[in-house]
């Protein structure tokens, strides 16, 4: 519904306009490629297309061009370790932030020592997914995790050697900030970290086909080291608001353990719909949850944390909320609800139905309900924990009697008077 548009506050998302010219108010990333080598093509490669609606993203051809002003330098693919391409690359290892998609990087020394050559890189056949030895990782934040623990960089199974990986003979020695060995697959490292560079060992045979986290992974990891923040920087805690209405949906980009809510506030998950009623229950959850499940927190307007957690997810049960911890955009064909309190004179707080496209902001979430074939305008709420939240689960006992009062329906138990839509009025 157009109402449900206007009032929802989408105003902290912001789109990013694609441009194919150098913007002076942008950061420059410098594209770096081996020309010798005839296998890559910048123009079909995913990466390079996604960080250029961010960046100025420039193809450079390392032997020729000055890279000195960039913000950032991404290598794109393995070098000869004794050419003019590495050696090109010498005065910036350890002072301009660097990419590497291919597990090589200059080591310094003398004679043929003076070269490229981490380790031993090995390109993997078959080999499409890394495992991260930490969920909280900031770079990571917007990835999707397999029930394994791992993390898909392409969007289906490619032919050919995939992703590459290392075993290191001597840990890098150029960087003198901390190295860290950030996920492994086919038990090499297949992401590393170190002052002022990222490796993630993809392999550019398959550049039309990352997947949306690999994509995630590199954008984290440019704004990160662009911003100067460690990569290996984790993330301990997340929090949200309540406004004054008591409730508010959320989502986290990272797993988050329910039990160290901040008190007073309690997380809930949406069990089911009711269609002859057109209501949602909501059901009270202490459990720990994967990354991005939708919530609905109730208490005080006010602040609220939970910790994060790197402890598997022990939720099993039905939700039908869906995080959008990075922001979603809806259209009417999605069967979604969000959150809103709208109605005159008298408001009525429950998820409306989006008619038109939406866009859910970063931190959110929204409700998924198809169950009926004439989907309600509104769904309402039903919270388990304390059932008096509207007037069918309240019920006309000793202790709640209904009345009319001004034309309008309430309902008093224990001394409380509760609207008809079970919020206490007095």
């Amino acid at each position: 519904a157009k109402s449900v548009k206007d009032s929802y506050d989408d105003s902290d998302v912001a789109d990013k306009n694609v441009t194919n010219t150098f913007d002076n108010n942008k950061e420059y990333i410098a594209w770096a490629y081996e020309s010798n080598y005839s296998g890559y093509s910048f123009s079909e490669d995913l990466m390079a297309t996604a960080l250029k609606t961010i960046y100025n993203v420039v193809e450079v051809n390392a032997y020729t061009t000055d890279m000195s002003n960039a913000n950032l330098i991404v290598l794109t693919e393995a070098v000869d370790g004794k050419g003019s391409f590495a050696k090109s690359m010498k005065g910036f290892v350890g002072s301009t932030p660097m990419i590497n998609l291919k597990f090589y990087a200059y080591t310094k020394g003398t004679g043929n020592n003076n070269r490229w050559n981490w380790g031993a890189p090995a390109n993997n056949a078959g080999y499409y997914t890394i495992t991260p030895n930490s969920a909280l990782y900031k770079v990571l934040n917007g990835v999707t995790f397999e029930n394994d623990g791992s993390v898909k960089m392409y969007n289906n199974s490619p032919s050919g050697n995939v992703i590459q990986t290392v075993a290191w003979d001597n840990e890098p020695t150029d960087f003198p900030a901390s190295n860290t060995d950030m996920g492994v697959t086919n038990s090499k490292v297949a992401m590393h970290c170190s002052n002022k560079f990222f490796g993630l060992g993809l392999s550019c045979d398959n550049k039309a086909n990352y997947s949306d986290n690999a994509i995630t992974i590199i954008k984290n990891a440019a704004a990160m080291l662009i911003a100067g923040e460690a990569l290996d920087t984790e993330v301990s805690s997340a929090s949200g608001s309540v406004s004054s209405v008591g409730w508010t949906t959320f989502a986290s980009a990272y797993p988050l353990d329910l039990s160290t809510l901040t008190s007073g506030y309690t997380a809930y998950v949406a069990s089911e719909v009711d269609n002859g009623k057109d209501e949602v229950t909501l059901v009270p959850c202490t459990d720990i949850v994967a990354a991005n499940t939708g919530l609905m927190i109730k208490g005080d307007a006010g602040a609220f944390t939970f910790s994060t957690t790197n402890d598997a997810a022990t939720f099993s049960g039905n939700n039908l909320l869906v995080g959008a911890a990075n922001g979603v955009s809806l259209t009417s064909s999605d069967h979604a609800y969000v959150l809103a309190n709208q109605g005159t004179p008298d408001p009525v707080l429950g998820f409306y139905l989006v008619n038109s496209d939406l866009t859910i902001p970063a931190g959110k979430a929204y409700l998924v309900y198809n169950g009926s074939l004439s989907a309600p305008s509104v769904i309402r709420i039903v919270d388990e924990e304390n059932n008096a939240t509207n007037l069918s689960n309240i019920g006309a006992t000793d202790e709640a009697v209904k009345f009319i009062q001004d034309g309008k329906l309430y309902i008093k138990r224990n001394g409380v008077t509760y609207d008809a839509m079970g919020h206490a009025i007095r």
